[in-house]
């Protein structure tokens, strides 16, 4: 039997291989086929936020997953101020303890007390402040953390008088000259020693707990009694005298 001879084409297809460079032979696995370039912006990060960047690009866009913004997020301080004023109501000079207290400790907390009459304080989460006129406050406790601010008020009710007195005069109207005699009593529960000042509505004036008075010219008058406790607390009481010319 003769031997083979390759074929027409076979000699063509290894004629052209040769002349593209192929050093392997034509009986040879063909060369392997390179893997495709890697997308630079398909690879993730290794902190495990999937940071991506363009080539030679410095900057870094990260995409936070859900459990990566709570994370973040719980880094700002959560501020709950409680605010607390006892009494928050009464007679001038008011005297207010305040009380603070933060729904979470924060070491670093600066507070601001301004107690609504041009008093400003900082610091302590328990202040006493002192009212000394009569009108309507709003106390004002600003907690700074972090830049972080958070701001709780409390409205205070300074009333001019402090406590009830009950005023006595006997009698309240006769013909001039008319001798009054007054008494004074302090009905509310409080703590003395009290002082009193009595006005007679003629110019006279007189300080003790009860007073006598004469009216020698006939006319209408309104006789006052101012009593203050040792705080500085006031109670007033009115009577209307009515002297009538003499018979």
């Amino acid at each position: 039997m003769r031997p083979r001879t390759p074929s027409l084409f076979v000699v063509i297809v290894c004629s052209a291989l040769a002349a593209a460079g192929c050093s392997s032979g034509c009986g040879d696995e063909p060369p392997p086929i390179a893997p495709p370039a890697a997308d630079p912006f398909s690879a993730r990060s290794s902190d495990g936020f999937g940071a991506r960047a363009a080539p030679g690009s410095a900057s870094v866009v990260r995409r936070l997953d859900g459990d990566s913004l709570r994370r973040r997020g719980s880094d700002r301080p959560n501020i709950v101020v409680y605010l607390d004023a006892e009494p928050d109501a009464g007679g001038a000079p008011l005297e207010v303890r305040f009380t603070a207290e933060l729904d979470e400790e924060q070491p670093d907390a600066e507070l601001e007390w301004d107690f609504g009459d041009g008093t400003v304080e900082y610091g302590l989460l328990e202040r006493t402040h002192r009212y000394e006129k009569h009108g309507e406050y709003e106390a004002r406790l600003t907690v700074i953390v972090d830049s972080e601010r958070e701001t709780e008020t409390v409205d205070i009710d300074v009333e001019e008088v402090a406590f009830d007195v009950s005023m006595d005069a006997d009698p309240d109207s006769g013909p001039v000259p008319l001798r009054v005699a007054f008494a004074a009593e302090v009905i509310d529960d409080i703590d003395g020693p009290f002082t009193y000042h009595w006005e007679f509505g003629d110019g006279a004036t007189a300080t003790a707990p009860t007073a006598t008075h004469i009216y020698r010219t006939p006319g209408d008058y309104i006789a006052k009694v101012v009593v203050e406790s040792t705080n500085g607390q006031r109670g007033v009481e009115e009577f209307e005298i009515n002297a009538e010319p003499a018979d």
